[in-house]
């Protein structure tokens, strides 16, 4: 914890225009916390790369365990800034409900408005969690276990976080029902994510580069000829 705190330091002091940046990301989220979730997943996909670093950091001879509770506390650390900031908004969003849009129609419901919450961070800290392990783009493997964990979590999130944007009165047709049915399906749908980021991390390994298997397959012909 200690390490991250340092490198926010030298952030800060070497990259003053990380405190607009910060600043920009409370303010939208406080104000605008019925498009919370997209704020914060945009961001996630950037907060964890973006910091000052010295050369001379990584050439530091560390452990792969060493590494990976670095980028893992990194990782927590960034996810529960988001966590209190997700938080307060909400709070304000109740305190003044004139001021601050906070929810529309199916949302009323505090039930269903915590379950979303608790879905959002869940798909969050997938996102950073997916950085620090140095998943992204096309070294993401699409498996059977990854749609279902974690693909149909994702479409369970944004389909609700849209209906989130409607400010009417009426939920869409597919909304309706008791509001235990829709707390249940998104409480679900953060342990299905909660369980695909635990295996994420049983599976995470720290890899000097990425073998490329059509180049290796090359390479092993020319060496039988």
């Amino acid at each position: 914890m200690r390490e991250y705190f340092r490198q926010e330091r030298l952030s800060f002091r070497y990259l003053p225009v990380f405190w607009l940046t910060r600043l920009l990301f409370v303010v939208l989220v406080v104000l605008l916390p019925t498009a919370q979730m997209f704020l914060m997943i945009m961001a996630a996909v950037f907060s964890y790369g973006f910091r000052y670093e010295t050369e001379e950091e990584c050439l530091l001879p560390l452990t792969d365990e060493e590494i990976k509770r670095m980028r893992l506390t990194r990782c927590n650390m960034i996810w529960l800034r988001y966590l209190v900031v997700g938080l307060a908004s909400i709070l304000l969003g109740y305190m003044f409900p004139d001021s601050i849009i906070l929810r529309g129609g199916l949302f009323e419901s505090p039930v269903i408005l915590g379950a979303f919450f608790a879905l959002q961070m869940a798909a969050v800290y997938e996102t950073l969690l997916e950085r620090a392990a140095g998943i992204t783009g096309g070294k993401k493997t699409y498996t059977l276990f990854r749609y279902v964990f974690c693909s149909l979590p994702t479409v369970i999130l944004f389909a609700y976080a849209f209906t989130k944007l409607a400010f009417h009165k009426r939920p869409a047709f597919f909304m309706s029902g008791a509001a235990w049915i829709h707390a249940g399906i998104l409480l679900a749908a953060t342990a299905l994510m909660a369980v695909y980021c635990v295996r994420l991390y049983g599976e995470w390994k720290i890899r000097d580069f990425a073998p490329n298997a059509e180049k290796e397959a090359k390479a092993a012909k020319k060496e039988s000829n």
